[in-house]
Parts: structure tokens; C-alpha cells; sequence
């Protein structure tokens, strides 16, 4: 059986969603960190989908966005970006 296919936005938008739904009303800090594309450690070759580590809150946010996150990923097939995001421009002073 086949994982539906989102996109990495897509995925952020739904973990966001999700996380305010969820999140306990007491704490106003802990939000959803942008998850980023990146090399799988000692694989070669393969990239995946990654969750910055989310710092221990007193809430229990930290639980809740790593329940999201593995839930997510086992949901669902996020694809890979569509495309390179551009580099930023040196920027020379002409002073």
C-alpha cells in the first residue's frame, strides 16, 4: 500500500496546523521549526527530509512536534524539492 505524495510545504503547513490544534494553551513560546532537505548522515547519495532538534519545553511541546513529525513521515511520501533554492548574491560594497 502506497503513501499519498505531499510536498515539503505542504508538510510544513500541516504540521503547523496540527501543532496549534495541539498545542497546550499555557505555552505561547514553542512553534514549528522549518523542516530542511539535507544528506542522510553516512549514506551516500541519499537526502532526506529533516526536523531541526526542538528544545525541551516544560509544556511538553518538544513531545508533541516529535509525535507530529514521525507521524507525518510515516503518513505520508513528502518529495523532494522541486527545485534548487537560489543562492544568495554576493553583495559588493561600492563604496
Amino acid at each position: 500500500m502506497s503513501r499519498p505524495v505531499i510536498s515539503g510545504p505542504a508538510m510544513y503547513t500541516l504540521l503547523i496546523r496540527e501543532f496549534t490544534r495541539l498545542r497546550p494553551h499555557e505555552c505561547k513560546r514553542c512553534k514549528i521549526p522549518l523542516p530542511f532537505w539535507g544528506p542522510a548522515a553516512g549514506v551516500s547519495n541519499t537526502v532526506y527530509w529533516y526536523m531541526p532538534i526542538v528544545a525541551p519545553c516544560v509544556h511538553g511541546c518538544h513531545a508533541i512536534i516529535a509525535e507530529l513529525w514521525a507521524r507525518t513521515t510515516t503518513e505520508y511520501e513528502v518529495s523532494a524539492p522541486s527545485t534548487a533554492l537560489p543562492r544568495m548574491r554576493e553583495v559588493t560594497s561600492r563604496g
